[in-house]
């Protein structure tokens, strides 16, 4: 551990893997952490607080991965649902009950962010939930999903087309904005006013020297 902390501990386990802490399973970075644990009660070594704090909010998570959302939370995320969709004119026919189903497929099929945790400031449970990362398909819906659906559809290329669209547009936004920056700091380093005057005065000085020696 390079400082003996959790997020030290994430560092070195993202570089043992080749990966950076934020792409390990949170499944993975439990069972590290527990394992490390085990090893250092087994050598009769102090067990660090910080380090049990996360380890136990990892497990406490998990486990809430498997209990139904409350109504207020498939209402809130229902509700991000909606305004992420706002205008697309796939969403337009869809109903209340659409964008309930729709919220609690995202719940249901969440996964835990890994790094948050390891970190001095974690987010609550209420925090992680509110806040959980919406899918793709949940941000470019198209047809509403099956009452009895248990999972998010994949999205259509369409959809994958009309991201790509929007990427490419906001790039071009950047670059154009690049431009006219560039421009502009073109302008104002020209050459200051005066500067060529003196210039001029000074090759008139070396003239008049070089007649006087004459």
């Amino acid at each position: 551990m390079p400082d003996g902390t959790p997020w030290a501990f994430l560092c070195a386990l993202a570089k043992r893997l080749h990966t950076t802490s934020e792409r390990i399973p949170s499944e993975r970075a439990t069972e590290e952490l527990i394992a490390w644990l085990e090893g250092r009660t087994s050598a009769g070594e102090t067990v660090p607080a910080p380090f049990l704090r996360v380890a136990a909010r990892l497990v406490y998570e998990q486990a809430r991965l498997v209990l139904p959302p409350t109504q207020d939370t498939v209402f809130a995320i229902a509700e991000r649902l909606r305004a992420e969709n706002r205008g697309r004119p796939q969403a337009a026919a869809w109903e209340r009950r659409d964008w309930l189903k729709l919220a609690r497929l995202v719940l249901e099929n969440r996964r835990l962010p890994t790094a948050p945790f390891f970190r001095e400031e974690p987010p609550t449970p209420l925090e992680l939930i509110v806040n959980v990362e919406l899918p793709f398909a949940a941000r470019y819906v198209e047809e509403a999903p099956d009452p009895d659906a248990r999972h998010l559809a994949i999205p259509p290329l369409s959809a994958l087309l009309e991201r790509a669209e929007q990427l490419l547009l906001a790039v071009a936004d950047k670059v154009e904005e690049a431009k006219t920056m560039l421009d502009e700091l073109r302008t104002a380093v020209r050459r200051p006013p005066g500067r060529s005057n003196s210039a001029n005065l000074s090759r008139e000085l070396s003239k008049s020297r070089s007649n006087s020696a004459k």
